[in-house]
């Protein structure tokens, strides 16, 4: 049986800027499932941390980073299947 998780990832040019990121966010809405993680392997970024969140709040936390001036690197469309990780630039 295949088991499948789709998520989004902001990446971020300085360790400094995911934790300001992940702070605003939950600022603004602590049941917001965005959190911090180590940026996956799979991805050549500047910084080791993302943060990981459900695509639809996607505009909601996009908004966060603008309104915040917060500069990310990156944003990707992921998908998980079993144990393979695809990667889509968004």
């Amino acid at each position: 049986m295949e088991r499948q998780e789709e998520y989004c990832l902001y990446t971020f040019t300085s360790t400094s800027y995911a934790i300001q990121a992940e702070r605003k966010i939950k600022e603004l809405n602590a049941s917001l499932d965005a959190k911090i993680i180590p940026v996956p392997r799979q991805i050549s970024v500047n910084c080791g941390l993302a943060i990981k969140f459900c695509c639809e709040y996607k505009k909601i936390i996009n908004d966060v980073l603008l309104k915040n001036k917060i500069p990310f690197s990156k944003l990707f469309y992921c998908t998980k299947l079993n144990n393979n990780l695809i990667f889509i630039e968004g």
